[in-house]
């Protein structure tokens, strides 16, 4: 685990405290780090809908053949490969 420090004017660190109580967490650190978590999820819902947008808005629905699936299986095999080599990287992913 990396450390990251940040320094917050004392209005904003009083107001991280108070939340951090509000909200059950045991430390300041502990808050801050679940907006992070909470804020990557979002950014994931929004990747999610918007492929099922694209999906629900690509034309009329067709029956899926073996070949289809093969296909698609495929593209998903490739796509974790490809995925499994970017983690390797030390850069964020949002730098990529």
């Amino acid at each position: 685990m990396t450390q990251l420090k940040v320094t917050l004017p004392n209005s904003l660190n009083e107001f991280v405290a108070c939340q951090a109580v509000k909200t059950g967490k045991r430390t300041r650190a502990a808050y801050v780090t679940a907006l992070i978590r909470e804020a990557r999820q979002q950014e994931a819902l929004k990747g999610v809908e918007a492929t099922l947008l694209a999906g629900l808005n690509s034309g009329p629905p067709r029956t899926m053949t073996k070949a289809d699936w093969a296909e698609l299986r495929k593209k998903l095999r490739e796509h974790v490969q490809r995925k499994r080599r970017s983690r390797s990287l030390s850069r964020p992913a949002c730098a990529r």
